[in-house]
């Protein structure tokens, strides 16, 4: 599946970087296979070092509102962790003036590791990384911000007091997004854009912003090569402050041993598994726009719509009840 994201750096923008970065050395660049977003690659100098270059997406024009900032949430989440004792690679440079490339980029450390979702991880080694994972989320999860919002935006003073305030503003842009292609009707998407006003007493019982990475999936949590610790924690670039639970709306890092070493969302709270169906929604109603206008991925988008449309059927009998 081809992305109008990706591209590659030319060679005489790579000279340029290097030149600003690192002076005047020879390199090569290996592009990461499976890019569909950032273009990702291995950078490797002459003298032996090597790093991660990151570039945001090309073709603005389509990215929802957060991610037109996601290197600066990207570097503020490494920043943050880094300061809880969360293994992330350390950021060289995260360089948005648009001067060099004309969109935003990042160095970072390279890590010696393997993806957690790598095939040659045994059962066994797997239970027992998903335990530590599930440790260190519960550590990032105890950052806690001064407001609710994208990290880059909480960063840059445009946060939002209140959970319910932050979700609107998000359901409202993606919604807005979405309108022309006629996946949900306009009543819809009116619908969907009221929820969190619906359930605002259930949203702000959540007071305390905390730090979520927001894509936690095996692919984003990298392992020593002996399979035996987690050797860093990736692609924060969707990060927020908000909801310790919204950590869980990809429903994707949910096996026994990840959960056993978190704080348990059914016994936090009551209403949490509730708010935990919004997220879901919201995360889904993203993903039907990422995968129909970004990605041109229908069937994808259709299979979002329609679990959008369930849980949105879930959330009303619930608000009636």
């Amino acid at each position: 599946m081809s992305s109008p994201f990706y591209l590659e750096p030319s060679g005489a923008e790579l000279s340029a970087l290097v030149r600003r970065h690192f002076g005047a050395a020879g390199f090569t660049f290996t592009p990461k296979a499976g890019g569909m977003f950032n273009t990702t690659g291995l950078l490797e100098l002459s003298d032996g070092r090597r790093c991660i270059l990151r570039c945001a997406p090309v073709q603005h024009g389509l990215l929802l509102p957060f991610e037109a900032n996601l290197m600066q949430s990207e570097a503020v989440f490494y920043r943050l962790c880094g300061e809880a004792g969360v293994p992330v690679p350390r950021v060289y440079a995260c360089v948005t003036d648009k001067k060099l490339l004309p969109r935003d980029y990042m160095l970072t450390e390279y890590v010696e590791s393997v993806p957690l979702s790598a095939k040659e991880i045994t059962p066994e080694e797997r239970s027992l990384l998903h335990a530590e994972a599930g440790e260190l989320s519960a550590r990032w999860n105890a950052v806690r911000g001064g407001c609710f919002g994208r990290l880059a935006d909480a960063a840059a003073g445009r946060g939002f007091d209140r959970w319910a305030d932050f979700l609107s503003a998000e359901l409202e842009a993606v919604s807005r997004f979405l309108a022309p292609y006629g996946v949900f009707s306009a009543s819809e998407l009116c619908e969907l854009r009221a929820l969190p006003e619906r359930f605002s007493a259930l949203l702000d019982a959540v007071t305390e912003p905390e730090l979520v990475h927001a894509d936690l999936w095996e692919g984003n949590l990298l392992v020593t090569p002996d399979h035996r610790h987690i050797a860093a924690v990736i692609d924060g670039d969707r990060s927020l402050f908000g909801d310790f639970a919204a950590e869980f709306a990809g429903e994707w890092m949910t096996s026994p041993a990840f959960l056993a070493h978190r704080r348990p969302l059914g016994e936090a709270e009551p209403a949490c598994a509730l708010r935990q169906k919004l997220y879901v929604l919201w995360y889904r109603l993203i993903d039907a726009y990422v995968y129909l206008a970004e990605y041109r991925d229908p069937k994808a988008c259709a299979w979002s719509a329609r679990c959008v449309r369930r849980l949105y059927r879930a959330l009303s009998a619930a608000f009636f009840s």
